[in-house]
């Protein structure tokens, strides 16, 4: 907990309710000098930011959440586009292959039945990865959290992994390997625990009445990783919901997927269906890992 800096965290936490975003027969847009802000942030400064206020913004045009959540995505989504087109994806791209931009929906809480990230591949059944983590080749990553229903943590978790290996005289690249079944990328077992004890914190932010967009520099040499608490049913009667979308580029052709993996000598898993074997927690190694350092926003 000593490396971070709460007073630099929250800097990175933006109400938009309070921030220069219009609203026009019900279609929000935001200023070019606050995407030109958030871009400064998400490249140059902490390598990550959280958007929220949605629910205020509603509430300003007579929106209940729900009735404007669509809205809502839609703001978020040329949010995301505006802060990446001030940002020189070129510097960030290791392979230098064409990439596109894609979003998919996802449960947070339970399993994606027959999934397929991309229409592209063969569906399969998976989880939400919530262990620290890298998404594989995409320099750049957006996550939209809720608004869930009947969970209890799930809260968004960064790791500042460029500090860690700063500190520790590590390259990024020999931080890191596969997650059997999966496409993302984990941490080491010899780094995780010091990287989740002394360099993560948690954002915990009101993800049942309001909708927040994690933003993330996510390409390993660069970037920071990112993982959740995790989550639990409140009543264990009642129905949960944990809704993510997630914002990704994309390789335009799957072998280079390979080349990607290769610069950072990591092998890749042979993804199936989740079976309960490998665990994604937080405490991915089992050791007992948990986030100590909780930044609270009251949004």
């Amino acid at each position: 907990m000593k490396y971070l800096n709460d007073e630099q965290i929250r800097k990175s936490i933006i109400d938009l309710s309070g921030r220069e975003v219009s609203c026009d027969n019900g279609v929000f847009r935001p200023s070019d000098r606050l995407c030109e802000d958030l871009a400064r942030l998400v490249e140059h400064e902490n390598g990550y930011l959280a958007v929220c206020g949605a629910r205020k913004l509603l509430e300003r045009q007579g929106l209940t959440l729900e009735a404007g959540k669509e809205a809502v995505y839609a703001l978020y989504e040329v949010l995301f586009k505006k802060v990446m087109s001030n940002i020189d994806l070129a510097k960030y791209n290791i392979t230098s292959r064409d990439f596109t931009l894609a979003y998919m929906d996802v449960d947070g809480y339970s399993v994606n039945k027959n999934f397929s990230h991309d229409g592209k591949v063969a569906g399969r059944e998976y989880v939400t990865t919530k262990c620290i983590h890298f998404d594989t080749a995409t320099p750049f990553v957006a996550n939209i959290y809720g608004p869930n229903r009947n969970i209890a943590g799930g809260y968004p978790v960064i790791a500042e992994v460029q500090k860690y290996c700063r500190n520790k005289g590590v390259r990024p690249k020999d931080l890191v390997t596969n997650i059997p079944q999966n496409y993302n990328i984990a941490i080491k077992q010899e780094y995780y625990s010091e990287l989740v004890r002394d360099y993560s914190f948690c954002l915990k932010m009101n993800l049942e009445n309001d909708m927040v967009m994690i933003m993330l520099s996510n390409e390993i040499e660069f970037g920071v990783a990112h993982g959740a608490t995790d989550p639990s049913r409140v009543d264990a009667n009642d129905v949960s919901f944990r809704p993510i979308r997630h914002y990704e580029y994309q390789y335009l052709q799957e072998e280079h997927y390979a080349e990607w993996l290769a610069y950072y000598n990591v092998a890749q898993s042979v993804v199936s269906d989740y079976d309960g074997t490998v665990p994604l927690a937080l405490d991915y190694y089992r050791a007992g890992d948990q986030i100590a350092h909780v930044v609270q926003y009251d949004n």
